[in-house]
């Protein structure tokens, strides 16, 4: 069961990655352009952050669940703080809701900072435990 979780949770982190550069395209393209919030703007940014969602859901059971019991304080140690970022990449996925009423340049401007934000905390999270080739 691990290994399928393990499995599924590398398999989502690429669509996390390819659902958050949309995003990112999509919300400077439209606070450079003057858009107008749409409905393809909210399923982009409901689509990121629901996949950042359960991928993190997944990377806490897998954490939760003992697999990482056994290993050598450093990997523990790697493995937490992988943890802490990918919750931190979460939480800024997130505050692109606080400015749900904003007018439409300002909700792009900062969707797209904290879109931003909460994609470079997930390259270093990935990065930190070696999860970029696989």
């Amino acid at each position: 069961m691990q290994e399928f979780l393990i499995g599924l949770h590398g398999g989502i982190r690429w669509l996390v990655v390819v659902a958050g550069v949309l995003a990112l395209i999509k919300f400077v393209a439209g606070w450079l352009s003057n858009s107008s919030f749409g409905p393809l703007d909210r399923r982009l940014s409901l689509a990121f952050t629901i996949l950042m969602d359960i991928n993190v859901l997944i990377g806490l059971i897998i954490f939760v669940t003992g697999f990482f019991g056994d290993l050598p304080g450093e990997v523990l140690r790697i493995r937490s703080e992988h943890a802490v970022t990918m919750i931190l990449a979460v939480a800024a996925a997130h505050m692109s809701a606080r400015w749900k009423n904003a007018a439409d340049k300002i909700r792009f401007r900062q969707t797209a900072i904290f879109f931003l934000i909460a994609m470079l905390l997930v390259v270093a999270g990935v990065a930190r435990v070696g999860g970029w080739s696989g």
